[in-house]
């Protein structure tokens, strides 16, 4: 049995898309009481190259996914056959209006050497790429490279590089050159012009519009901000309510909790509302569910649960209602074992086993953390449901050994290096965002 496990949210007319952290698998809820609609699955769209994201964006109605930034791009919709569009290496970057947008990729960063210096080319050029819900498809090329996108209700304009440009210091006599902006709008249907150019453009971002980037499915924000706007993909319009979350940055030292108000209307209110305490750790996802607010939230190593939020009850309840979802048959098979599996989990291990010695410095080394001690590496279970075990002694936790667990193949059987694992532990043990003591099991807390 395979459940699933919460990433990503969106809200179309079919109801709350929940979709998996790793399988091609979304789970559309009733937003009203939380009921499993559809299970919507997508094995037919070939998993992305390892490293490479699942880019999902949704057009008010469907869901366009696509995985890896060459990859096909596929339309679902509840009830229909998915529709399946070549984009010939363009990247999905935003949806509205029954269509999709894809764009080719951002220029390399430009350095030049010296404060005299200038450009050496002028940038290149760009393309966009709309997929409307009938199958058809337009290009539309750029006289400057795409540096942005921004939508609103009736135009997705396009951010170009424009002259003048400037140069910003990076040291040591080194320059990165920047681009002056031009917003150009292109409509969501109808027909398309071959060739924009940014001299059409104005200068100004457009008015009431919003990041592109922000409608991917995941929550942007970090702590609880009470004056965080719509436009900036932190705060969540639901109904006639403007929904705030993030962490609870005082929590006495400790590292904060999750949590969320609700503001009547869109603007800051004179008196911020209490907080409603999520009880997790991390906002992964968050999306509307009529007035109420739809999140996902992290409490560490177990999977992230789904909460709908009620603004006036102010309670927390976990959806789906019935509990779990079984998404075992909708899931892509193992692939074969990394012929360098050995390799890469002998190189982590060891990688780990200097956590004592981690920072280096004139008077020595000390460890990731201060009070760590004691480290143990080892490596348990089969492929490909290896993971890393590190166990070890905390100065401010007498009396127990501190384990962190840790993947290091994907569901698939393919590599998934614990990127940045390390300095997550050492965030853990520095804030004291552990579990209780009292939690241990025959002398080992799991954190």
């Amino acid at each position: 049995m395979r459940t699933l496990r919460p990433g990503r949210l969106f809200t179309t007319t079919a109801g709350v898309w929940v979709l998996d952290e790793t399988q091609p698998v979304a789970v559309v809820l009733d937003p009203v009481g939380g009921r499993v609609r559809r299970v919507v699955s997508w094995t037919e769209l070939p998993p992305p190259p390892p490293g490479e994201p699942v880019t999902a964006r949704v057009d008010g109605e469907a869901l366009w996914v696509q995985n890896g930034p060459a990859g096909p791009l596929l339309r679902l919709r509840v009830g229909d056959d998915a529709l399946a569009v070549w984009t010939d290496g363009l990247t999905l970057a935003a949806a509205g209006r029954s269509s999709a947008w894809c764009t080719s990729p951002l220029p390399p960063q430009e350095i030049v050497h010296g404060a005299d210096a200038a450009p050496v080319g002028w940038g290149g050029s760009g393309t966009l790429l709309r997929a409307d819900a009938d199958g058809r498809v337009q290009r539309v090329h750029t006289d400057r490279p795409v540096r942005g996108l921004r939508t609103t209700a009736r135009a997705l304009w396009v951010q170009l590089d424009a002259e003048p440009w400037s140069l910003r210091s990076l040291g040591a006599g080194t320059y990165e050159v920047l681009w002056s902006s031009r917003w150009v709008p292109l409509p969501w249907d109808g027909d398309l012009p071959e060739r924009l150019t940014a001299a059409e453009g104005q200068e100004h971002v457009p008015a009431g519009s919003w990041r592109a980037s922000t409608g991917d499915g995941s929550w942007p924000g970090h702590a609880y901000d009470p004056d965080s706007s719509v436009e900036s993909g932190v705060a969540v319009r639901a109904g006639e309510w403007t929904w705030r979350l993030g962490w609870d940055g005082n929590d006495r030292g400790r590292r904060p909790r999750a949590v969320a108000a609700a503001f009547p209307g869109t603007g800051p209110s004179d008196a911020a509302p209490a907080l409603i305490d999520l009880g997790g750790r991390t906002v992964v996802a968050a999306t509307a569910a009529g007035d109420r607010l739809a999140v996902v939230v992290s409490t560490g190593p177990a999977p992230a649960r789904v909460l709908v939020v009620d603004p006036v009850e102010r309670t927390v309840r976990s959806w789906p209602a019935e509990g779990t979802v079984d998404i075992g048959s909708a899931c892509w098979p193992v692939g074969p074992r990394p012929l360098d599996a050995g390799s890469y989990v002998r190189q982590v291990l060891d990688d780990w086993s200097r956590l004592e010695s981690y920072w280096q410095g004139a008077e020595g080394s000390e460890p990731l953390a201060r009070g760590m001690s004691a480290v143990a590496v080892r490596s348990v279970g089969e492929w490909p449901r290896t993971q890393l075990e590190c166990t070890f002694a905390f100065a401010p936790c007498p009396g127990v050994r501190l384990r962190r667990r840790l993947d290091l193949f994907d569901e698939l059987g393919a590599v998934a290096k614990p990127e940045h694992a390390q300095i997550h532990l050492m965030e853990d043990l520095d804030t004291r965002a552990l579990p209780p003591v009292e939690d241990a099991v025959d002398g080992v807390l799991d954190v």
